[in-house]
């Protein structure tokens, strides 16, 4: 049965967008009602939380919030807040200090009263000039506490633009609405386990993580983690990807399942190791030897001789001294050891990426500075089998410029008085006509020393400048306004087409409640 809806989404984002202003304001100014005293994961990659997670980056080049429980994101809002009452601000030097104030003035720093509570984030962005449309983000919340257990229900409702052109849900009248963090949890003391549904991002990094980045779309299944002595965790998970449609519209089930071990062998230096498969098959059901995080995957993998795909990656973060951060991850998808059949001439697929961050420069301690290089080879996260392709409901999983390309980053943030940060960016990127949506192809079985230029085909290089200004007034209230300029060459990889005048701007409101 089909029913026709009557209500005007107009007005429905209208309704949304006040409601986040008028409820809050018609009740009680009780300062718990409404604090963002909050607990649970903070949300990945969005406009409201990114200013929190640089900041606890910040003030972690000073050897604060470190430890194995501050490498992987999300962070826990219950966390910051307590380990943010364990520093002194008189110590703190001038960058550090006004990092330290915008947690606070963001989070807060009193306990929040158990049972239920209802929050709303609400906010719009608004195109100045160029091809950006203005675009409305709501996201209402409700979440319930009772001792170690932790219930949570936060939906993304908003323009279809917010979730980028990947997206492949259900759009209403320009609107999409889905179900981004809707989980419960039990945390005490060591270990903290996981149900439902969540992001995940493992390993330092500025612009994207190579083995599980917190850009993609969240995953629905298990995870845990677990604290051994305080400077080693094992953390695990196995999530229930989107089936894979085949020809004759049959499906193929399709999982994901990862371990880490996260060490900290001495001060200011943090490791971490990783290992994630991702398999399927029609009627299979997720298999123990990859749930179960003490198996070695691959092996397990070889021995079960089923053609899954499985990546291995090592990361580190080093403070060799006092606000300066150096941090790297490699990432092997295949490798071929022996050379003794045209199948082992298959390039290596692999992934790099190193950044170096200094939180004050000599004698400008309101500057900061940060560089970082990823490079990512041809058919990286992809694989013969079509349901082994590192993607998820048509996001990638790993890094987000996907393979076949690289991205040089640099950043300079200048913070003037206490709530206004501005932030200057060069890119450069370079990406070949590899794709991991692609067919899996074998031209070395047609070329004995077959060799393959980086980037392949035709390759498309876009140079970006962008200038971001942030105010965040309080723990209601931020904006942002966001300027750039790109200029590409050889855009869509056709040779010598290039568009070098792409200028916008836009500014954005967010309300949290």
């Amino acid at each position: 049965m089909h029913i026709k809806s009557a209500i005007n989404p107009s007005m429905l984002i209208i309704s949304l967008l006040l409601s986040g202003l008028i409820i809050p304001c018609l009740a009680s100014h009780n300062s718990y009602a409404y604090s963002l005293n909050l607990r649970g994961d903070i949300p990945l990659n969005e406009i409201a939380y990114d200013g929190i997670y640089q900041a606890i980056e910040h003030l972690q080049n000073y050897g604060f919030f470190g430890g194995v429980d501050y490498y992987d994101r999300p962070f826990d809002f219950k966390d910051v807040r307590n380990d943010l009452l364990k520093i002194n601000p008189d110590s703190l030097p001038y960058s550090a200090l006004w990092e330290y104030n915008y947690i606070k003035r963001r989070l807060g720093l009193d306990a929040r009263p158990k049972g239920f509570h209802l929050r709303f984030d609400s906010g719009i962005t608004f195109s100045g000039f160029g091809k950006i449309p203005t675009r409305f983000r709501f996201h209402p919340d409700i979440d319930y506490t009772i001792g170690n257990f932790y219930l949570e229900s936060r939906y993304t409702i908003g323009s279809k633009s917010i979730a980028g052109e990947k997206y492949g849900g259900k759009v209403w009248g320009g609107v999409i609405g889905y179900g981004d963090l809707v989980y419960s949890s039990y945390r005490q003391n060591k270990i903290a386990v996981y149900l439902g549904r969540r992001k995940l991002e493992w390993g330092p990094n500025l612009t994207g993580s190579l083995i599980l980045s917190g850009k993609s779309m969240p995953y629905d299944g298990f995870s845990f983690n677990y604290n051994f002595r305080g400077n080693l965790k094992l953390s695990a998970f196995t999530f229930i990807l989107d089936p894979y449609q085949n020809v004759d519209g049959s499906y193929q089930e399709r999982y994901l399942s990862g371990h880490r071990l996260t060490w900290e062998p001495k001060y200011k230096l943090t490791i971490g190791i990783s290992e994630v498969v991702i398999y399927g098959g029609e009627g299979r059901n997720p298999e123990v030897y990859y749930f179960f995080p003490l198996f070695f995957l691959h092996g397990s993998q070889l021995n079960q001789g089923i053609d899954d795909n499985t990546l291995i990656e090592a990361d580190f973060r080093w403070l060799p001294f006092s606000a300066t951060e150096i941090y790297g991850q490699i990432l092997i998808d295949d490798f071929q050891i022996e050379k003794k059949t045209l199948e082992d001439n298959e390039p290596t697929e692999y992934g790099l990426l190193f950044g170096i961050n200094r939180s004050e420069l000599p004698f400008m301690p309101y500057l900061q500075a940060g560089a970082e290089y990823v490079r990512i080879a041809n058919r990286t996260y992809d694989q013969p089998l079509p349901r082994n392709k590192y993607i998820n409901r048509g996001y990638y999983i790993g890094y987000p410029l996907g393979n076949d390309g690289d991205l040089f980053t640099a950043q300079l943030i200048l913070r003037l008085k206490d709530k206004i940060k501005f932030t200057g960016e060069f890119s450069r990127q370079r990406k070949g006509e590899g794709r991991i949506e692609n067919d899996w192809d074998t031209p070395w079985m047609d070329e004995p020393n077959y060799t393959e230029k980086f980037p392949t085909g035709t390759v498309q290089t876009t140079n970006k400048f962008e200038l971001i200004i942030e105010y965040a007034k309080n723990e209601h209230f931020i904006s942002k306004v966001t300027a750039y300029r790109e200029r590409i060459t050889n855009k869509n990889h056709i040779l010598n087409d290039n568009y070098s005048d792409n200028i916008s701007m836009e500014f954005s409101i967010d309300f949290l409640f």
